[in-house]
């Protein structure tokens, strides 16, 4: 089996949920998965795999995309740095903003490796041939410091990295550190352009949602509102730039990792990089930012909601509102909020990156109640219309805790909604048209970017969201640059 084919195993276990089974005696208990016990209206199907957006790309995809998009980039890379082709090469980056298993950056890793072992060769001996060991030091060399990829699934980043490792693995040298390039979030959610922040957070943030009292809303968005008037007045300029964030990440980026004392050096670096990138004025201000529309609005919860108030505390240096940004770091961390210049600042430095490549997941924002109720209560997901929001009303009293956690996952969907629709962004509920969006903010050249993200689209009603997304950027409509990825 290929590393790329730990995706295909891991979309077929997102399918799996567990269950105890049997439990009437101890002759039948036993650790089942749902659906086994073929009761009525059973089902295999979790929605793991929907919400998490992993879907396994086929590889015939994969190289038509890297066909398209990475090569006329290594193609003018090279063309343009004649003297110094390696370095040329290994400067590039390459980013999947919903990786998966690591499918996409395995093949442009390949790509590269190839490209990177025959120039060395030609460089260091006559004839050019490059052997064996050549290629897998190039491909170790790639994968340390080319490739980028986020994933809002934990397990999907972890074999991410494993296929990494085992694809680049050589016998002199240890794996190499991919911590740094590999990040656990949402891609969509968090912010992208630090510019945003200087005019504070949108009124839309305190829109009353499932859950919510309408009453403590409205009296946020009034505040805010007020707070609003006074930062229109005082508020300007670039506030948010800190170069010491890029210099550190880069910092870390120039340490080499081919002993295992050096990667532990390498390692301890980045973590106190990290530990500085959290703690720093960018951070403070995207957490409590984003955390003003996850938040819920409710009696008693109004002192930790963050306001523009809070921002500008931030930028003014005044004392820091600690219950405010506690609860919306916590808030944020919880969501998988990520913000992409926080986490790749020396991307940010270079302007973006090179090449975003990725297969982003076709799937409507908003919770198909039937997929939520398939693994936790198959009864309720088999009923139909009416009759299944009747049953889930009941659970309000029959299973309060089952009741609450669909109220939560449906506010999360419809707080990321007003997020995405506060930004500017396109004005339909596909995820595809976000990441498409998006890829225009993190890539050197939109109009490049507009193409390779253009032929991810199979279908046509899929290709008519991406092109939506796409010409919303374009044509400036765009008012504030959250990061909903692409």
């Amino acid at each position: 089996m290929g590393p790329e084919e730990l995706g295909s195993v891991y979309e077929s276990l997102l399918e799996l949920v567990p269950e105890l089974q049997g439990l009437g005696s101890a002759a039948t208990a036993r650790l089942a998965f749902v659906g086994d016990d073929d009761s009525p209206g059973a089902s295999a199907r979790g929605n793991t795999r929907k919400l998490t957006g992993s879907y396994y790309t086929p590889d015939s995809l994969v190289q038509e995309l890297i066909k398209s998009a990475l090569e006329p980039v290594i193609a003018r890379t090279l063309a343009a740095h004649p003297q110094q082709p390696v370095q040329a090469l290994l400067a590039l980056s390459v980013c999947d903003p919903a990786c998966g298993s690591g499918h996409f950056l395995l093949s442009a890793a390949r790509r590269l490796a190839d490209e990177v072992a025959q120039q060395r060769a030609a460089a260091e001996r006559e004839g050019g041939a490059p052997a064996p060991a050549d290629y897998r030091h190039a491909l170790r060399d790639v994968v340390g410091r080319c490739v980028y990829g986020v994933d809002k699934n934990p397990m999907a980043i972890e074999l991410a990295r494993t296929a990494l490792w085992l694809e680049a693995y050589t016998p002199d040298r240890p794996l190499t550190f991919l911590d740094h390039h590999l990040r656990v979030g949402d891609a969509l959610l968090g912010v992208l352009d630090p510019a945003v922040l200087e005019h504070g957070i949108p009124d839309e943030a305190y829109t009353a949602l499932s859950g919510d009292d309408k009453a403590v809303a409205a009296a946020l968005k009034k505040q805010n509102k007020a707070d609003l008037k006074s930062w229109r007045r005082i508020a300007g300029g670039d506030l948010l730039t800190d170069a010491a964030l890029a210099a550190r990440a880069a910092g870390v980026e120039g340490l080499d990792d081919d002993t295992p004392a050096h990667l532990a050096a390498k390692r301890e670096a980045w973590a106190k990089a990290q530990a500085d990138a959290q703690r720093s004025s960018f951070a403070r201000l995207a957490d409590a930012c984003v955390a003003a529309f996850l938040a819920p609005k409710l009696a008693g919860a109004g002192n930790t909601v963050p306001l523009s108030s809070t921002l500008w505390g931030v930028m003014s240096g005044q004392p820091a509102q600690r219950q405010v940004e506690t609860a919306a770091e916590a808030l944020c961390r919880r969501h998988g909020v990520f913000h992409w210049w926080l986490a790749f600042p020396q991307v940010a430095a270079r302007g973006g990156f090179d090449v975003m490549l990725g297969n982003p997941p076709w799937e409507q924002l908003q919770l198909s109640e039937e997929e939520f109720f398939a693994s936790r209560a198959p009864s309720v997901a088999a009923l139909a219309g009416d009759k299944r929001k009747r049953a889930i009303a009941e659970l309000e009293l029959t299973a309060p805790w089952l009741w609450h956690a669909f109220h939560a996952a449906k506010r999360q969907y419809d707080a990321a909604n007003v997020f995405f629709r506060a930004g500017g962004r396109p004005r339909h509920p596909g995820i595809a048209a976000c990441f498409a969006h998006q890829a225009l903010g993190r890539v050197r050249e939109r109009r490049r970017a507009a193409g390779r993200v253009q032929r991810l689209a199979a279908g046509t009603a899929a290709r008519r969201a991406v092109r939506r997304g796409l010409d919303d950027g374009r044509s400036g409509r765009s008012r504030a640059p959250f990061a909903f990825a692409a």
